[in-house]
């Protein structure tokens, strides 16, 4: 064997070898950044998911009544729903893929990529669905959403919440 250095053959070797060794880490991080992609997005899907729907049904349980209901009564829900509070008026609205909130000072984008937002009105006894706003004791809603930001991984979340309004004169 020659003591002064490595053969060609030795060195497309190891080159191959090292090679492969890369790719092999290369695949490894690649899956691991699309992992991490696909559990942000989950996570911002629900958490946004969630933030909004706390909102509304936290304004919604303090109100004083509702004032309009449209669709409520139906099977699948309504898309809007009006209610006093102690500032004014507060109307949550599907609008495309956004879900609003209005009130004196404007409307605002709470959220988007909506996919679906169902609001069912039920009276007294919780069980009969009503539109008529006098009569609304409790709210149902479900919102379906899904994240915007990564377009491959599109993640959805559906998330749900029944409310008693507190304030009524019953």
């Amino acid at each position: 064997m020659n003591e002064r250095g490595f053969t060609l053959t030795e060195l497309i070797i190891v080159v191959a070898i090292v090679g492969m060794v890369m790719a092999g880490v290369f695949t490894l991080q690649q899956q691991g950044q699309w992992a991490y992609l696909q559990g942000a997005g989950r996570v911002e899907t629900q958490q946004n998911a969630r933030l909004a729907l706390d909102m509304f049904v936290h304004e919604l349980r303090l109100s004083s009544g509702v004032t309009a209901s449209p669709g409520c009564n139906n099977a699948g829900g309504g898309t809007s729903l009006s209610f006093d509070s102690t500032g004014g008026t507060i109307t949550y609205a599907l609008a495309g893929t956004n879900l609003q909130r209005t009130d004196v000072n404007g409307t605002v984008t709470l959220i988007g990529g909506v996919q679906g937002l169902s609001i069912w009105c039920y009276q007294l006894d919780g069980v009969t669905l009503t539109a008529t706003p006098a009569s609304v004791v409790s709210v149902a809603v479900k919102l379906t959403t899904q994240d915007e930001t990564v377009a491959s991984q599109k993640q959805h979340a559906i998330v749900e919440s029944r409310v008693r309004l507190r304030n009524l004169n019953l």
